[in-house]
């Protein structure tokens, strides 16, 4: 047989058992990874799908608790539109009975952080077993009050269905989504978080403010030209509304020229956001000059305990246990805190002494606080009352020293402040009427040299200020009426050839200074020198040549619209 005819029938014989069956494991080996590949492609776009419409419905949640507003006020008999707490934070009496269950979770209660669970402090869980549309998803939503810091706050009370308990203890809360999804033996958790606030008022929620000065000292200069001293300051200012804002500013003392230019002693100003925490500084003595006199100067001066901030979404100047202070401080018994003088070319026929300043305080011994303010304020919430309140305090207790002559060293006039109070507040229980209430408060005296009154002790007669007097006891007619000694002619010298005028604050006048308004959520006061004097020129022909003392000036304001 040829060689060509046995190729060619080799041809015809086809595969034999060892090839097919060598092909038919190549084959599958092929297969089984392919239909992997394949199923492994679908697992995947299955789960690329389920991860996406998690991430749009936790998305879509957040947008529609977005939508709802913070907090609208329940009331009795009416239909109330929805908030997002009346969802999404029920109350604190709901507990929760477990593990993926509706309800208030206390702080210390178990919980379960892979489903979504805050991992510190009370939180109320809000569940949603099947997604309309989505059967294969369901949603915690877990909601926490938060404080001004950001953290878990825990309240001891709240119910958002009750008729004065759904006042939120805080302006903002934290809220995790988690969306779950599970299909076959196939399952997974997206979660997001973010924290909401109270953006739904368009007006502040409350207002407070309060300024007192202690005491304040003018005198003119030459030409049009004015000096003041002022010793213990204190600024504050609160707002209640989105968002909390707080400042407060104290002084020790102040000295300015009408022109602009001041010099000054202790000063603290401290405000929030951010939360700015107790501070205090201290001033050694200052002067202003002149030319080459010195015009005014004064001690020591200090500040302590200024500070400004919020506290579980409330405004918090200072506080009453540690009130905010400012004091112009004795440096030692006739010591001087402060003292103020026009020049020495006063009319030689009053006989001021040219050693001594026309207005100074007598101090009051070492390191006291001479003359100064203290002051604190804040709002509070709770369950049943709402309150915005602020106050200060102010006080001389050093002998201010009024026009000291060659007869009357001591001064001719002679002051003591031995307490003034202002405090404005506005207190809201439960849906009631606000009660608004305004207060003035001081007692003090004066004393003036009267060398021939019988009634004089040691020169003087000593006359009781207070908030009390249904009229002032300083008649302008004392002036007049009044001789304090005898000029090199052998002329009487009367109290009105140095005191122009005198004053002080009766119960009646203080009535009147109050501003209350018709609904009750506004109330504010404003005062100027509880005690004041002012001197006559003395500088012949300069009617610019005064000295004035205002003893306690301010006021205080306080809102609540809540």
């Amino acid at each position: 047989m040829s060689r060509r005819l046995r190729i060619a029938r080799r041809g015809e014989e086809g595969f034999t058992l060892t090839e097919v069956m060598a092909a038919m494991v190549v084959f599958a080996i092929v297969a089984t990874a392919v239909t992997g590949m394949f199923a492994s492609g679908l697992r995947a776009s299955l789960l690329t799908k389920m991860d996406t419409t998690a991430k749009n419905l936790s998305q879509q949640r957040f947008e529609s608790i977005r939508n709802l507003p913070y907090h609208i006020d329940q009331t009795t008999g009416t239909n109330n539109p929805p908030d997002l707490l009346d969802t999404y934070y029920k109350d604190t009496v709901t507990l929760s009975p477990g593990r993926g269950k509706p309800g208030f979770v206390p702080a210390a209660a178990q919980r379960w952080t892979d489903d979504g669970d805050p991992a510190t402090g009370a939180f109320y869980r809000y569940v949603q077993e099947q997604l309309p549309d989505y059967p294969k998803f369901k949603q915690y939503v877990a909601t926490q009050f938060l404080n001004d810091a950001g953290s878990p706050f825990n309240p001891t009370s709240f119910n958002s269905q009750a008729v004065g308990f759904d006042t939120p203890p805080t302006l903002s809360v934290g809220v995790g989504v988690t969306t779950l999804w599970s299909a076959g033996r196939l399952g997974r958790v997206s979660r997001v978080y973010s924290q909401v606030g109270d953006d739904h008022p368009t007006k502040p929620l409350a207002v407070l403010q309060s300024r007192l000065t202690a005491l304040r000292l003018v005198g003119g200069l030459s030409g049009p030209r004015t000096l003041s001293v002022d010793l213990g300051a204190l600024s504050a200012d609160g707002s209640l509304s989105r968002t909390v804002t707080a400042a407060q500013s104290l002084k020790g003392a102040t000295l300015c020229l009408s022109t602009g230019a001041c010099v000054n002693g202790a000063l603290t100003s401290v405000k929030a956001p951010p939360n700015s925490g107790s501070v205090g500084t201290g001033a050694g003595p200052k002067q202003f000059v002149d030319g080459t006199m010195v015009r005014a100067e004064v001690g020591t001066t200090k500040t302590a305990a200024v500070s400004a901030g919020s506290s579980t979404g409330q405004v918090v100047l200072s506080s009453a246990g540690s009130p905010a202070v400012a004091d112009a401080l004795g440096g030692g018994v006739g010591t001087k805190t402060a003292t103020l003088s026009i020049d020495t070319n006063a009319d030689p026929r009053l006989e001021l002494l040219t050693t001594h300043a026309y207005l100074e305080d007598a101090g009051c011994g070492t390191n006291c606080g001479n003359a100064g303010v203290s002051g604190w304020a804040n709002t509070l919430s709770s369950s049943t009352v709402k309150t915005t309140q602020t106050t200060a305090s102010a006080y001389v207790r050093g002998a201010l020293v009024f026009m000291p002559t060659t007869f009357a060293p001591l001064g001719l006039v002679r002051v003591k402040l031995t307490s003034a109070t202002v405090s404005c507040k506005v207190t809201r229980s439960g849906s009631s009427t606000p009660v608004p209430t305004a207060t003035v408060t001081y007692s003090g005296s004066l004393s003036y040299w009267s060398p021939f009154s019988p009634s004089a002790l040691a020169g003087y007669v000593t006359v009781p200020l207070s908030s009390a007097d249904t009229a002032s006891p300083l008649s302008p007619s004392l002036l007049s009426t009044t001789q304090v000694g005898t000029d090199s002619n052998g002329g009487p010298l009367w109290l009105s050839d140095y005191i122009s005028s005198w004053s002080s604050t009766d119960a009646s006048t203080i009535a009147a200074a109050h501003t209350i308004g018709a609904d009750g959520t506004t109330v504010n006061t404003a005062f100027s020198g509880l005690i004041s004097v002012t001197s006559t020129q003395l500088r012949t022909g300069d009617p610019t040549s005064t000295v004035a003392a205002e003893v306690a000036s301010g006021g205080c304001t306080a809102e609540d619209y809540r």
